[in-house]
């Protein structure tokens, strides 16, 4: 398994179990995560570290965009830039 889907596995598992009781469907990359209720704020604060283990690395919360939390794929272009642009290009 490449380091990309784990990622990609690991944030999906944790944010179905989040969806668990608000969310009717599965997870999908391009999923809206605030707009459908899968996280809300409180919630970001857990996702923050969670992405921080993965990436193995302190996040600077000062330099977050808005839109970063908005799909997985978001998340992933947003936190793992090494695997943001095949992302972007649906790779």
């Amino acid at each position: 398994m490449t380091n990309k889907r784990r990622i990609k596995d690991d944030l999906r598992a944790w944010l179905s179990a989040r969806a668990a009781g608000s969310f009717c469907g599965t997870v999908d990359d391009d999923t809206p995560l605030i707009e459908s209720g899968i996280i809300n704020s409180l919630d970001v604060v857990e996702l923050l570290l969670l992405i921080e283990r993965l990436r193995g690395g302190i996040i600077n919360v000062e330099s977050l965009k808005p839109g970063a939390f908005s799909s997985l794929n978001a998340i992933v272009h947003n936190f793992f830039p090494e695997f943001g642009r095949e992302v972007a290009h649906g790779n």
